[in-house]
Protein backbone atom coordinates (compact mmCIF):
# COMPACT_ATOMS: atom_id res chain seq x y z
CA UNK A 1 0.00 0.00 0.00
CA UNK A 2 1.27 3.62 -0.97
CA UNK A 3 0.21 6.90 -0.39
CA UNK A 4 -1.58 6.52 -4.22
CA UNK A 5 -3.35 3.62 -3.22
CA UNK A 6 -1.93 -0.33 -3.44
CA UNK A 7 0.85 -1.00 -5.96
CA UNK A 8 1.32 -4.23 -7.97
CA UNK A 9 4.58 -3.48 -9.05
CA UNK A 10 6.60 -3.01 -5.39
CA UNK A 11 8.85 -5.90 -6.15
CA UNK A 12 10.88 -5.08 -9.22
CA UNK A 13 14.73 -4.99 -10.77
CA UNK A 14 15.24 -1.73 -9.34
CA UNK A 15 15.06 -3.15 -5.43
CA UNK A 16 16.07 -6.92 -5.56
CA UNK A 17 19.01 -6.28 -3.61
CA UNK A 18 16.81 -4.43 -1.15
CA UNK A 19 14.45 -7.48 -1.15
CA UNK A 20 16.76 -9.92 -0.51
CA UNK A 21 18.25 -7.69 2.35
CA UNK A 22 14.89 -7.83 3.95
CA UNK A 23 14.23 -11.36 3.08
CA UNK A 24 17.56 -12.05 5.45
CA UNK A 25 15.97 -9.54 7.87
CA UNK A 26 13.78 -11.76 8.74
CA UNK A 27 15.60 -14.10 10.71
CA UNK A 28 15.21 -12.21 13.92
CA UNK A 29 11.72 -11.82 13.43
CA UNK A 30 9.63 -14.41 15.88
CA UNK A 31 5.73 -13.61 14.22
CA UNK A 32 3.86 -15.95 12.14
CA UNK A 33 3.53 -14.01 9.20
CA UNK A 34 7.13 -14.72 8.34
CA UNK A 35 7.46 -18.34 6.81
CA UNK A 36 3.91 -18.18 4.96
CA UNK A 37 5.54 -14.45 3.26
CA UNK A 38 8.93 -16.08 2.40
CA UNK A 39 7.16 -18.91 0.54
CA UNK A 40 4.68 -16.33 -1.13
CA UNK A 41 8.23 -13.99 -2.36
CA UNK A 42 9.85 -17.05 -4.25
CA UNK A 43 6.65 -18.34 -5.71
CA UNK A 44 6.09 -15.33 -7.28
CA UNK A 45 9.67 -14.42 -8.37
CA UNK A 46 10.01 -18.38 -10.14
CA UNK A 47 7.00 -17.81 -11.77
CA UNK A 48 8.09 -14.45 -12.97
CA UNK A 49 11.67 -16.20 -14.73
CA UNK A 50 9.49 -18.76 -16.42
CA UNK A 51 9.61 -16.78 -19.68
CA UNK A 52 5.89 -15.30 -18.67
CA UNK A 53 5.28 -11.94 -17.99
CA UNK A 54 4.18 -11.14 -14.71
CA UNK A 55 2.74 -7.23 -13.91
CA UNK A 56 2.54 -8.41 -10.24
CA UNK A 57 6.11 -9.79 -10.29
CA UNK A 58 8.35 -8.95 -13.09
CA UNK A 59 11.73 -9.40 -11.38
CA UNK A 60 13.92 -12.74 -13.03
CA UNK A 61 16.38 -14.23 -11.93
CA UNK A 62 16.85 -16.36 -9.00
CA UNK A 63 18.88 -14.13 -6.08
CA UNK A 64 15.85 -13.21 -4.25
CA UNK A 65 13.93 -17.10 -4.12
CA UNK A 66 17.62 -18.53 -3.43
CA UNK A 67 17.73 -16.24 -0.09
CA UNK A 68 14.07 -17.65 0.70
CA UNK A 69 15.09 -20.87 0.56
CA UNK A 70 18.47 -20.26 3.02
CA UNK A 71 16.43 -18.12 5.49
CA UNK A 72 13.95 -20.91 5.54
CA UNK A 73 16.10 -23.78 5.76
CA UNK A 74 17.80 -22.09 9.50
CA UNK A 75 14.29 -21.01 10.14
CA UNK A 76 14.16 -24.81 9.97
CA UNK A 77 10.88 -25.23 12.07
CA UNK A 78 8.55 -27.92 10.64
CA UNK A 79 5.96 -24.79 9.18
CA UNK A 80 9.34 -23.92 7.33
CA UNK A 81 10.40 -27.55 5.74
CA UNK A 82 6.71 -27.79 4.67
CA UNK A 83 6.97 -24.39 2.83
CA UNK A 84 10.33 -25.01 0.92
CA UNK A 85 8.33 -28.24 -0.09
CA UNK A 86 5.39 -26.39 -1.57
CA UNK A 87 7.84 -24.24 -3.29
CA UNK A 88 9.12 -27.32 -4.91
CA UNK A 89 5.93 -28.35 -6.84
CA UNK A 90 6.05 -24.37 -8.60
CA UNK A 91 9.05 -25.21 -10.22
CA UNK A 92 10.19 -27.65 -12.62
CA UNK A 93 14.01 -25.70 -12.70
CA UNK A 94 16.64 -28.37 -12.07
CA UNK A 95 19.20 -25.95 -10.27
CA UNK A 96 16.18 -24.43 -8.50
CA UNK A 97 14.83 -27.99 -6.88
CA UNK A 98 18.38 -28.91 -6.48
CA UNK A 99 18.99 -25.66 -3.59
CA UNK A 100 15.63 -26.74 -2.40
CA UNK A 101 16.79 -30.40 -1.93
CA UNK A 102 20.19 -28.63 -0.39
CA UNK A 103 17.78 -26.63 2.38
CA UNK A 104 15.71 -29.43 2.94
CA UNK A 105 19.18 -31.57 3.84
CA UNK A 106 20.67 -29.16 6.00
CA UNK A 107 17.68 -29.00 8.04
CA UNK A 108 18.12 -32.94 8.58
CA UNK A 109 21.40 -32.99 9.20
CA UNK A 110 20.71 -30.25 11.93
CA UNK A 111 18.08 -32.05 13.67
CA UNK A 112 19.66 -35.43 12.89
CA UNK A 113 17.19 -37.23 10.51
CA UNK A 114 17.01 -38.63 6.88
CA UNK A 115 15.46 -36.08 4.61
CA UNK A 116 12.56 -38.75 3.74
CA UNK A 117 11.67 -38.22 7.50
CA UNK A 118 11.87 -34.25 7.84
CA UNK A 119 9.88 -34.36 5.17
CA UNK A 120 7.01 -36.46 6.13
CA UNK A 121 7.26 -34.76 9.82
CA UNK A 122 6.95 -31.41 8.09
CA UNK A 123 3.12 -32.14 6.70
CA UNK A 124 0.59 -30.19 8.57
CA UNK A 125 -1.80 -31.61 10.55
CA UNK A 126 -4.69 -28.52 9.74
CA UNK A 127 -6.48 -29.83 12.39
CA UNK A 128 -8.13 -32.50 10.42
CA UNK A 129 -10.15 -35.35 11.66
CA UNK A 130 -10.57 -38.82 10.08
CA UNK A 131 -13.06 -37.45 8.02
CA UNK A 132 -10.89 -34.60 6.52
CA UNK A 133 -13.09 -32.16 8.14
CA UNK A 134 -11.58 -28.87 10.82
CA UNK A 135 -13.97 -27.14 12.51
CA UNK A 136 -12.33 -23.02 13.31
CA UNK A 137 -13.96 -21.18 15.36
CA UNK A 138 -14.57 -17.74 15.38
CA UNK A 139 -15.95 -14.37 17.09
CA UNK A 140 -18.89 -14.35 14.61
CA UNK A 141 -19.58 -18.32 13.58
CA UNK A 142 -18.05 -21.51 13.49
CA UNK A 143 -16.77 -22.93 9.75
CA UNK A 144 -16.18 -25.97 8.59
CA UNK A 145 -13.44 -27.13 6.22
CA UNK A 146 -13.39 -30.34 4.14
CA UNK A 147 -10.95 -31.04 1.74
CA UNK A 148 -12.11 -32.18 -2.00
CA UNK A 149 -9.52 -34.45 -4.55
CA UNK A 150 -9.91 -31.27 -6.39
CA UNK A 151 -6.97 -29.03 -5.26
CA UNK A 152 -9.91 -26.92 -3.63
CA UNK A 153 -11.52 -26.99 0.21
CA UNK A 154 -14.86 -26.65 0.75
CA UNK A 155 -16.23 -24.43 3.45
CA UNK A 156 -19.53 -24.64 5.23
CA UNK A 157 -19.84 -21.62 7.39
CA UNK A 158 -22.22 -21.62 10.70
CA UNK A 159 -22.67 -17.87 11.60
CA UNK A 160 -23.11 -17.48 15.77
CA UNK A 161 -25.39 -14.54 17.16
CA UNK A 162 -26.00 -11.61 15.85
CA UNK A 163 -24.61 -10.66 11.94
CA UNK A 164 -22.94 -13.86 11.92
CA UNK A 165 -20.13 -12.43 9.25
CA UNK A 166 -17.25 -14.41 7.78
CA UNK A 167 -14.11 -12.82 8.92
CA UNK A 168 -11.64 -11.94 5.89
CA UNK A 169 -9.11 -14.13 8.05
CA UNK A 170 -11.09 -17.36 7.05
CA UNK A 171 -10.31 -16.66 3.24
CA UNK A 172 -6.41 -17.01 3.61
CA UNK A 173 -6.92 -20.25 5.65
CA UNK A 174 -8.77 -21.52 3.02
CA UNK A 175 -5.99 -20.73 0.33
CA UNK A 176 -3.60 -21.89 3.06
CA UNK A 177 -5.81 -25.63 3.26
CA UNK A 178 -5.74 -25.98 -0.58
CA UNK A 179 -1.81 -24.85 -0.90
CA UNK A 180 -1.44 -27.55 1.83
CA UNK A 181 -3.34 -30.63 0.35
CA UNK A 182 -2.17 -29.84 -3.28
CA UNK A 183 1.24 -30.01 -2.02
CA UNK A 184 0.49 -33.05 0.01
CA UNK A 185 -1.16 -35.31 -3.06
CA UNK A 186 1.32 -33.75 -5.33
CA UNK A 187 4.24 -35.88 -2.73
CA UNK A 188 2.15 -39.08 -2.75
CA UNK A 189 1.85 -38.98 -6.66
CA UNK A 190 5.74 -38.82 -6.80
CA UNK A 191 6.43 -41.50 -4.55
CA UNK A 192 5.29 -44.11 -7.62
CA UNK A 193 8.54 -43.33 -9.21
CA UNK A 194 10.93 -43.33 -6.02
CA UNK A 195 12.39 -46.06 -4.33
CA UNK A 196 10.79 -44.57 -0.61
CA UNK A 197 9.92 -47.51 2.06
CA UNK A 198 8.63 -47.63 5.65
CA UNK A 199 8.50 -50.35 8.18
CA UNK A 200 5.48 -51.45 9.08
CA UNK A 201 5.15 -49.09 12.10
CA UNK A 202 6.34 -46.00 10.67
CA UNK A 203 4.14 -46.20 7.29
CA UNK A 204 0.79 -46.31 10.06
CA UNK A 205 2.01 -43.42 12.31
CA UNK A 206 3.07 -41.20 9.34
CA UNK A 207 0.82 -42.35 6.19
CA UNK A 208 -2.37 -43.84 8.23
CA UNK A 209 -2.67 -41.97 11.25
CA UNK A 210 -1.20 -38.70 10.01
CA UNK A 211 -4.00 -36.58 9.78
CA UNK A 212 -3.35 -34.95 6.27
CA UNK A 213 -1.90 -37.79 4.50
CA UNK A 214 -4.12 -40.43 5.53
CA UNK A 215 -6.91 -38.05 3.67
CA UNK A 216 -5.09 -39.63 0.66
CA UNK A 217 -3.13 -42.60 1.72
CA UNK A 218 -5.77 -45.00 2.90
CA UNK A 219 -7.29 -44.70 -0.57
CA UNK A 220 -4.23 -45.37 -2.15
CA UNK A 221 -2.71 -49.30 -2.81
CA UNK A 222 0.14 -50.33 -1.17
CA UNK A 223 2.70 -53.03 -2.07
CA UNK A 224 3.44 -55.00 1.36
CA UNK A 225 6.60 -57.32 1.53
CA UNK A 226 6.61 -59.02 5.03
CA UNK A 227 9.92 -60.01 6.56
CA UNK A 228 8.67 -63.98 6.62
CA UNK A 229 8.63 -63.95 2.63
CA UNK A 230 5.14 -63.06 2.11
CA UNK A 231 3.63 -60.11 -0.13
CA UNK A 232 0.56 -58.16 -0.93
CA UNK A 233 -1.32 -55.60 -2.61
CA UNK A 234 -3.47 -53.40 -0.33
CA UNK A 235 -5.66 -50.80 1.10
CA UNK A 236 -4.24 -49.94 4.89
CA UNK A 237 -6.89 -49.74 7.67
CA UNK A 238 -6.87 -47.32 10.39
CA UNK A 239 -7.86 -50.29 13.17
CA UNK A 240 -4.08 -50.56 13.47
CA UNK A 241 -0.27 -51.36 12.07
CA UNK A 242 -0.37 -53.99 9.50
CA UNK A 243 -4.09 -54.50 8.79
CA UNK A 244 -4.88 -54.35 4.93
CA UNK A 245 -7.78 -55.01 2.64
CA UNK A 246 -7.06 -57.08 -0.39
CA UNK A 247 -8.99 -58.92 -2.60
CA UNK A 248 -8.68 -62.07 -1.00
CA UNK A 249 -10.28 -60.52 2.54
CA UNK A 250 -8.31 -59.02 5.64
CA UNK A 251 -4.32 -59.76 5.76
CA UNK A 252 -2.35 -58.73 8.95
CA UNK A 253 1.53 -58.42 8.77
CA UNK A 254 3.45 -57.90 11.90
CA UNK A 255 7.51 -57.06 10.49
CA UNK A 256 8.09 -55.78 7.22
CA UNK A 257 8.45 -52.74 4.72
CA UNK A 258 5.30 -51.06 2.68
CA UNK A 259 5.69 -48.92 -0.57
CA UNK A 260 3.92 -47.65 -2.64
CA UNK A 261 2.32 -49.82 -5.43
CA UNK A 262 2.85 -48.69 -9.06
CA UNK A 263 0.42 -51.12 -11.82
CA UNK A 264 3.40 -51.46 -13.76
CA UNK A 265 5.15 -53.79 -11.02
CA UNK A 266 1.91 -56.47 -11.37
CA UNK A 267 0.17 -58.20 -14.66
CA UNK A 268 -3.07 -57.40 -16.08
CA UNK A 269 -4.95 -59.80 -14.23
CA UNK A 270 -4.20 -58.69 -11.10
CA UNK A 271 -4.44 -55.06 -11.60
CA UNK A 272 -7.96 -56.47 -12.75
CA UNK A 273 -8.22 -57.91 -9.46
CA UNK A 274 -7.69 -54.80 -7.94
CA UNK A 275 -9.94 -52.43 -10.13
CA UNK A 276 -12.88 -54.43 -9.29
CA UNK A 277 -11.66 -54.17 -5.75
CA UNK A 278 -12.11 -50.97 -5.88
CA UNK A 279 -15.11 -50.43 -7.20
CA UNK A 280 -16.81 -52.66 -5.09
CA UNK A 281 -15.78 -50.70 -1.95
CA UNK A 282 -16.38 -47.74 -3.55
CA UNK A 283 -13.18 -46.03 -3.17
CA UNK A 284 -12.07 -42.99 -5.24
CA UNK A 285 -8.63 -42.64 -5.49
CA UNK A 286 -6.87 -38.99 -5.30
CA UNK A 287 -4.47 -40.07 -7.94
CA UNK A 288 -4.80 -42.17 -10.88
CA UNK A 289 -3.47 -45.42 -9.77
CA UNK A 290 -5.32 -48.64 -10.03
CA UNK A 291 -6.05 -47.12 -14.08
CA UNK A 292 -3.05 -45.43 -14.71
CA UNK A 293 -2.09 -45.95 -18.00
CA UNK A 294 1.11 -48.48 -18.17
CA UNK A 295 3.75 -48.63 -21.16
CA UNK A 296 6.53 -51.34 -21.56
CA UNK A 297 9.33 -51.57 -24.23
CA UNK A 298 8.36 -52.81 -27.52
CA UNK A 299 9.70 -55.06 -29.88
CA UNK A 300 11.41 -52.28 -31.86
CA UNK A 301 12.66 -50.11 -29.15
CA UNK A 302 14.46 -53.16 -27.46
CA UNK A 303 15.85 -54.02 -31.25
CA UNK A 304 16.83 -50.43 -31.28
CA UNK A 305 18.38 -50.47 -27.98
CA UNK A 306 19.22 -47.00 -27.28
CA UNK A 307 16.15 -45.25 -28.43
CA UNK A 308 12.45 -45.16 -28.83
CA UNK A 309 10.70 -43.17 -32.08
CA UNK A 310 7.23 -44.21 -30.37
CA UNK A 311 6.29 -40.51 -29.93
CA UNK A 312 8.20 -39.24 -32.89
CA UNK A 313 7.05 -37.41 -35.54
CA UNK A 314 4.06 -35.72 -33.87
CA UNK A 315 3.05 -31.88 -34.72
CA UNK A 316 1.72 -30.20 -31.61
CA UNK A 317 0.92 -26.51 -30.10
CA UNK A 318 4.34 -25.73 -28.45
CA UNK A 319 3.01 -22.99 -26.12
CA UNK A 320 0.41 -25.37 -24.73
CA UNK A 321 3.24 -28.24 -24.54
CA UNK A 322 5.58 -26.05 -22.84
CA UNK A 323 3.34 -25.36 -20.04
CA UNK A 324 1.72 -28.48 -19.76
CA UNK A 325 5.81 -29.82 -19.62
CA UNK A 326 6.62 -27.27 -16.61
CA UNK A 327 3.47 -28.68 -15.03
CA UNK A 328 4.78 -32.28 -15.52
CA UNK A 329 8.37 -31.65 -14.20
CA UNK A 330 9.86 -31.38 -17.90
CA UNK A 331 12.86 -28.74 -18.18
CA UNK A 332 14.81 -27.30 -20.82
CA UNK A 333 12.59 -27.63 -24.55
CA UNK A 334 12.24 -23.90 -25.30
CA UNK A 335 12.17 -23.37 -28.76
CA UNK A 336 12.52 -20.02 -30.72
CA UNK A 337 13.53 -18.62 -33.93
CA UNK A 338 15.14 -15.53 -32.21
CA UNK A 339 18.38 -16.88 -32.31
CA UNK A 340 20.85 -19.42 -34.18
CA UNK A 341 20.18 -23.06 -32.73
CA UNK A 342 16.99 -22.19 -31.54
CA UNK A 343 14.79 -24.20 -33.75
CA UNK A 344 15.88 -27.20 -32.30
CA UNK A 345 15.89 -28.32 -28.19
CA UNK A 346 15.46 -30.95 -25.41
CA UNK A 347 13.26 -31.16 -22.75
CA UNK A 348 14.36 -33.19 -19.81
CA UNK A 349 12.24 -34.58 -16.76
CA UNK A 350 15.16 -36.28 -14.11
CA UNK A 351 14.64 -39.33 -12.43
CA UNK A 352 17.21 -38.40 -9.21
CA UNK A 353 16.44 -41.82 -6.79
CA UNK A 354 17.47 -43.91 -10.01
CA UNK A 355 20.18 -41.82 -11.72
CA UNK A 356 18.00 -41.58 -15.17
CA UNK A 357 16.82 -39.04 -17.02
CA UNK A 358 14.92 -38.90 -20.15
CA UNK A 359 15.06 -36.33 -23.51
CA UNK A 360 13.00 -35.86 -25.83
CA UNK A 361 13.83 -33.91 -28.55
CA UNK A 362 11.91 -31.15 -30.19
CA UNK A 363 12.23 -29.15 -33.38
CA UNK A 364 10.20 -26.12 -34.65
CA UNK A 365 8.06 -27.08 -38.01
CA UNK A 366 9.08 -24.91 -40.76
CA UNK A 367 5.61 -23.90 -42.68
CA UNK A 368 5.71 -21.06 -45.32
CA UNK A 369 2.16 -19.95 -44.94
CA UNK A 370 2.19 -16.99 -43.30
CA UNK A 371 -1.61 -17.51 -42.14
CA UNK A 372 -0.14 -20.44 -39.35
CA UNK A 373 0.44 -17.99 -37.01
CA UNK A 374 0.00 -21.11 -34.11
CA UNK A 375 3.78 -21.82 -32.48
CA UNK A 376 4.10 -25.57 -33.96
CA UNK A 377 6.62 -27.96 -32.95
CA UNK A 378 7.73 -31.57 -34.39
CA UNK A 379 8.69 -34.48 -31.77
CA UNK A 380 11.62 -36.85 -32.21
CA UNK A 381 13.01 -39.47 -30.60
CA UNK A 382 13.19 -40.21 -26.53
CA UNK A 383 16.59 -41.62 -24.85
CA UNK A 384 17.85 -41.88 -21.51
CA UNK A 385 20.82 -40.90 -19.79
CA UNK A 386 22.91 -40.65 -16.70
CA UNK A 387 22.54 -37.93 -14.53
CA UNK A 388 25.27 -35.39 -15.10
CA UNK A 389 27.10 -37.55 -17.41
CA UNK A 390 29.51 -35.51 -19.71
CA UNK A 391 30.51 -38.79 -22.28
CA UNK A 392 26.62 -38.61 -23.53
CA UNK A 393 26.41 -41.57 -24.30
CA UNK A 394 22.43 -43.51 -23.55
CA UNK A 395 21.92 -46.32 -21.28
CA UNK A 396 19.99 -49.24 -23.23
CA UNK A 397 16.25 -49.10 -22.87
CA UNK A 398 16.04 -52.96 -21.63
CA UNK A 399 18.14 -51.66 -18.85
CA UNK A 400 15.45 -48.77 -17.81
CA UNK A 401 13.34 -49.10 -14.70
CA UNK A 402 10.25 -50.05 -15.61
CA UNK A 403 8.77 -47.57 -13.09
CA UNK A 404 10.79 -44.88 -15.21
CA UNK A 405 9.93 -46.10 -18.80
CA UNK A 406 6.44 -46.35 -17.96
CA UNK A 407 6.10 -43.23 -16.62
CA UNK A 408 7.94 -40.84 -18.88
CA UNK A 409 5.97 -42.76 -21.91
CA UNK A 410 2.62 -41.78 -20.13
CA UNK A 411 4.14 -38.18 -20.19
CA UNK A 412 4.90 -37.76 -23.54
CA UNK A 413 1.47 -39.71 -23.92
CA UNK A 414 -0.46 -36.77 -22.64
CA UNK A 415 1.53 -33.98 -24.44
CA UNK A 416 1.26 -35.54 -27.60
CA UNK A 417 -2.67 -36.23 -27.41
CA UNK A 418 -3.06 -32.67 -25.80
CA UNK A 419 -1.03 -30.92 -27.56
CA UNK A 420 -2.12 -32.65 -31.27
CA UNK A 421 -2.95 -30.11 -33.58
CA UNK A 422 -5.18 -32.76 -34.63
CA UNK A 423 -7.67 -32.22 -31.47
CA UNK A 424 -8.91 -29.56 -34.53
CA UNK A 425 -9.98 -30.65 -37.26
CA UNK A 426 -12.27 -27.59 -38.15
CA UNK A 427 -8.87 -25.70 -37.73
CA UNK A 428 -7.27 -28.25 -39.70
CA UNK A 429 -9.64 -27.55 -42.91
CA UNK A 430 -8.16 -23.82 -43.03
CA UNK A 431 -4.91 -24.93 -43.99
CA UNK A 432 -5.33 -28.07 -46.05
CA UNK A 433 -2.51 -26.42 -48.30
CA UNK A 434 -0.01 -27.10 -45.57
CA UNK A 435 1.39 -30.21 -46.82
CA UNK A 436 2.78 -31.26 -43.50
CA UNK A 437 -0.64 -30.61 -41.52
CA UNK A 438 -2.16 -32.64 -43.96
CA UNK A 439 -0.41 -35.57 -44.46
CA UNK A 440 -0.13 -35.77 -40.80
CA UNK A 441 -4.00 -35.55 -40.25
CA UNK A 442 -4.36 -38.54 -42.74
CA UNK A 443 -1.48 -40.41 -40.32
CA UNK A 444 -2.94 -39.88 -36.72
CA UNK A 445 -6.77 -40.43 -37.94
CA UNK A 446 -5.57 -43.95 -39.63
CA UNK A 447 -4.14 -45.45 -36.25
CA UNK A 448 -0.97 -43.81 -34.88
CA UNK A 449 -1.00 -44.08 -30.89
CA UNK A 450 -3.20 -47.24 -30.54
CA UNK A 451 -1.83 -47.97 -27.45
CA UNK A 452 -3.49 -44.73 -26.18
CA UNK A 453 -6.72 -45.80 -28.12
CA UNK A 454 -6.56 -49.60 -25.89
CA UNK A 455 -6.12 -47.77 -22.95
CA UNK A 456 -8.72 -45.30 -23.00
CA UNK A 457 -11.20 -48.07 -24.45
CA UNK A 458 -10.77 -50.35 -21.33
CA UNK A 459 -11.59 -47.50 -18.99
CA UNK A 460 -14.48 -46.56 -21.07
CA UNK A 461 -15.78 -49.87 -21.67
CA UNK A 462 -15.03 -50.70 -17.79
CA UNK A 463 -17.31 -47.54 -16.91
CA UNK A 464 -20.46 -48.62 -19.93
CA UNK A 465 -20.14 -51.84 -17.53
CA UNK A 466 -20.26 -50.68 -14.41
CA UNK A 467 -23.57 -48.55 -15.48
CA UNK A 468 -22.21 -45.34 -15.19
CA UNK A 469 -23.77 -44.48 -19.03
CA UNK A 470 -27.20 -44.74 -19.96
CA UNK A 471 -27.38 -47.49 -23.09
CA UNK A 472 -27.33 -44.32 -25.44
CA UNK A 473 -23.43 -44.51 -25.41
CA UNK A 474 -21.56 -47.41 -26.69
CA UNK A 475 -18.20 -47.83 -27.81
CA UNK A 476 -17.58 -48.35 -31.63
CA UNK A 477 -13.68 -49.24 -32.74
CA UNK A 478 -11.67 -46.37 -32.48
CA UNK A 479 -14.67 -44.26 -31.00
CA UNK A 480 -17.59 -43.99 -28.54
CA UNK A 481 -21.15 -43.52 -29.88
CA UNK A 482 -23.39 -41.14 -28.70
CA UNK A 483 -27.03 -41.76 -29.87
CA UNK A 484 -29.18 -38.49 -29.84
CA UNK A 485 -32.06 -37.05 -30.83
CA UNK A 486 -31.18 -35.34 -33.45
CA UNK A 487 -28.17 -37.80 -34.76
CA UNK A 488 -25.94 -39.88 -34.10
CA UNK A 489 -22.06 -38.83 -33.08
CA UNK A 490 -18.96 -40.45 -33.05
CA UNK A 491 -16.18 -39.04 -30.96
CA UNK A 492 -12.57 -40.22 -31.63
CA UNK A 493 -10.82 -42.09 -28.67
CA UNK A 494 -7.50 -40.53 -29.47
CA UNK A 495 -8.94 -36.68 -30.11
CA UNK A 496 -12.04 -36.12 -28.85
CA UNK A 497 -12.87 -34.81 -32.14
CA UNK A 498 -16.95 -35.34 -32.97
CA UNK A 499 -18.49 -36.09 -35.95
CA UNK A 500 -22.09 -36.26 -36.87
CA UNK A 501 -23.67 -39.05 -39.00
CA UNK A 502 -25.53 -38.23 -41.17
CA UNK A 503 -23.67 -36.57 -43.05
CA UNK A 504 -20.65 -37.15 -41.56
CA UNK A 505 -19.19 -33.29 -41.04
CA UNK A 506 -17.08 -32.40 -38.07
CA UNK A 507 -18.30 -30.73 -35.52
CA UNK A 508 -16.20 -28.17 -33.34
CA UNK A 509 -17.33 -28.21 -29.53
CA UNK A 510 -15.86 -25.60 -27.02
CA UNK A 511 -16.93 -26.97 -24.15
CA UNK A 512 -15.03 -24.11 -22.30
CA UNK A 513 -18.42 -21.66 -21.40
CA UNK A 514 -20.52 -25.08 -20.66
CA UNK A 515 -21.29 -26.74 -17.11
CA UNK A 516 -18.80 -27.43 -15.25
CA UNK A 517 -17.42 -31.00 -16.37
CA UNK A 518 -17.22 -32.64 -12.71
CA UNK A 519 -20.76 -31.50 -12.01
CA UNK A 520 -22.40 -33.42 -14.56
CA UNK A 521 -20.69 -36.66 -12.46
CA UNK A 522 -21.01 -35.96 -9.09
CA UNK A 523 -20.74 -39.15 -7.27
CA UNK A 524 -19.32 -40.88 -10.03
CA UNK A 525 -15.86 -42.27 -11.20
CA UNK A 526 -15.31 -43.20 -7.57
CA UNK A 527 -12.42 -45.14 -8.77
CA UNK A 528 -11.52 -43.46 -11.57
CA UNK A 529 -9.84 -40.27 -11.31
CA UNK A 530 -8.85 -38.79 -14.89
CA UNK A 531 -7.85 -34.82 -13.71
CA UNK A 532 -4.58 -35.19 -15.94
CA UNK A 533 -5.77 -36.79 -18.92
CA UNK A 534 -7.66 -33.59 -20.92
CA UNK A 535 -8.66 -35.36 -23.55
CA UNK A 536 -10.16 -38.32 -22.01
CA UNK A 537 -12.35 -35.85 -19.97
CA UNK A 538 -13.46 -34.40 -23.39
CA UNK A 539 -14.28 -37.56 -24.26
CA UNK A 540 -16.73 -38.38 -21.36
CA UNK A 541 -17.90 -34.95 -21.68
CA UNK A 542 -18.98 -34.74 -25.00
CA UNK A 543 -20.41 -38.27 -24.72
CA UNK A 544 -22.71 -37.50 -22.27
CA UNK A 545 -23.42 -34.27 -23.75
CA UNK A 546 -24.16 -35.24 -27.24
CA UNK A 547 -26.40 -38.31 -25.72
CA UNK A 548 -28.47 -35.52 -24.16
CA UNK A 549 -27.94 -33.34 -27.38
CA UNK A 550 -31.93 -31.94 -26.99
CA UNK A 551 -30.83 -30.22 -24.16
CA UNK A 552 -28.20 -28.51 -25.34
CA UNK A 553 -28.52 -24.34 -25.24
CA UNK A 554 -25.40 -23.47 -26.91
CA UNK A 555 -25.61 -21.30 -30.17
CA UNK A 556 -23.09 -22.28 -31.56
CA UNK A 557 -23.10 -25.80 -31.61
CA UNK A 558 -26.73 -25.92 -32.21
CA UNK A 559 -25.96 -24.08 -35.20
CA UNK A 560 -23.49 -26.74 -36.28
CA UNK A 561 -26.07 -29.58 -35.45
CA UNK A 562 -29.15 -28.16 -37.59
CA UNK A 563 -26.62 -27.40 -40.29
CA UNK A 564 -25.63 -30.75 -40.41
Amino acid sequence: MTDFGPHDLLLDLTNANLVRGLVWSTLSINEDWVIPTLQHIAIKCLAGSLGRTLRRTPVTGEKVPNACFQVLSLIGTKEAGASLLTISYTTANKTILKRIRSGLESMSAAQGMAIDDLIEKSVPDLGLDEKGIARVITDTGVAELSLDDKHTVKMKWQPGAGIGEQPPELKVLVEDFSKAAASERNRLESLLVSLRKWSIYDFHQRCVMGPLTSWFSIRLLWEVNALNGDSFIGLPSRDGAGIFVTPNGIREVQDGFVRIWHPVESDISEVRELRQMMTSLNVRQPIRQVWREVFLPDKVEIDTELYSNRFAGHIINFRQFYALARMRKWSGGFLSGSWDGGQVSTTIKVFPEFGVQAEWSLAMLDVDDKNLIQDLCTTSRVVFMPIDDHSRSPLPISGIPKVVFSETFRDLSLFVTICNVATDPIWLERFANVSQLSQYWETISHGRLDEVVTQRSELISFLITRGEFDDRIKLSGRHVMASGSFGTYFIDLLTANVRMDPPGKWISLNTTGLKKKQDLWEGNWLATPIDDDEILNQILFRSHLLANDHQITDRSILRQIRDN
